[in-house]
């Protein structure tokens, strides 16, 4: 598995960082990045949701 990007989403949403990690990766606008920073949060925010169990620690949220 090779990664392109990193990306770094703080808790209410928004990216804070990203960083290309291959020359394969492909070149998007600055709306773009962000876009895919609080899709990213939102999906997090959905599979928390729906954790059937409760991680110890509250580690879900």
């Amino acid at each position: 598995m090779v990664f392109l990007h990193l990306f770094v989403v703080n808790r209410s949403g928004g990216l804070i960082h990203h960083r290309h990690l291959s020359n394969k990766a492909p070149k998007i606008g600055t709306n773009e990045w962000l876009r895919i920073g609080s899709t990213f949060h939102s999906l997090h925010a959905i599979a928390a949701e729906a954790s059937p169990v409760r991680l110890p620690g509250g580690k879900n949220s």
